[in-house]
């Protein structure tokens, strides 16, 4: 698996039904991160990941001593690239925070996340608060 700091918004390049999704996800993140300033700021942190001819991408934010993950994503799902993805996270932070949609959560748990009953609805979608610790 390779990774690379991302400066600058970019764009997916959709070329396959795979990469639909997931390009939504990633414009979604990109938009967020352009309306709340995150770009360039010393707190946020944008990494995109490669395994073959998979790809995934994080954006996230330091919160004082903890890394809030705030979009995930990954274009081939079930191929253990999101794995790899949050077992990196977890070598690199001592404590991550995260708002999951409930089809994410199985990932998350099976990593140690646990999760609060605090839930958000957004568009509709419910995403519930989660946290790991290093112990």
């Amino acid at each position: 698996m390779n990774k690379q700091s991302v400066l600058k918004p970019f764009n997916v390049k959709i070329d396959s039904e795979d990469k639909r999704e997931y390009s939504y996800y990633v414009d979604d993140a990109v938009d967020y991160w352009d309306e709340n300033g995150y770009w360039g700021s010393p707190i946020s942190r944008v990494t995109k990941y490669t395994d073959g001819n998979n790809e995934g991408v994080t954006f996230g934010r330091m919160e004082g001593t903890k890394y809030h993950l705030s979009r995930f994503a990954v274009m081939l799902k079930g191929q253990g690239l999101g794995s790899k993805i949050v077992e990196d996270l977890q070598q690199q932070y001592n404590h991550i925070t995260l708002w999951s949609n409930t089809s994410a959560i199985p990932l998350y748990t099976k990593f140690g996340f646990k999760f609060t009953d605090r839930v958000e609805l957004v568009d509709g979608e419910e995403y519930r608060y989660g946290e790991w610790e290093k112990q």
